[in-house]
């Protein structure tokens, strides 16, 4: 599918996670990437995991070009230590809340 990338009218390619498809503004994301004159522009929908036994969460990103592949992977570990900054930062923020609030991302972030 290379090709479809190399033709001369291709100047933009979105691609997209299953999760992303039907969630993302790709208008805002793409007027994002223009105004911020990026190479590339990688975004993200925050997931919150149920910690298995066993299993290692684990998310890795590929960039091609021809004869060369750059990966990058980030494991978070087998244990629940790697939350617990997290967590206490969200607890010590509840008391200040007010009304409801859905979603951790909008406790942790100021």
């Amino acid at each position: 599918n290379l090709r479809y990338l190399q033709q001369p009218d291709i100047h933009h390619v979105l691609i997209l996670s299953g999760d992303q498809l039907y969630r993302m503004n790709y208008a805002d994301m793409l007027a994002t990437h223009l105004s911020s004159r990026a190479d590339v522009t990688i975004a993200g929908i925050p997931v919150h995991a149920v910690r298995v036994p066993g299993f290692v969460l684990g998310v890795e990103a590929i960039f091609g070009a021809p004869d060369q592949r750059l990966h990058l992977r980030h494991e978070a570990g087998t244990g629940a230590g790697i939350y617990v900054d997290g967590a206490l930062l969200a607890i010590r923020r509840v008391p200040g809340l007010v009304g409801v609030v859905r979603g951790l991302d909008r406790v942790m972030t100021d």
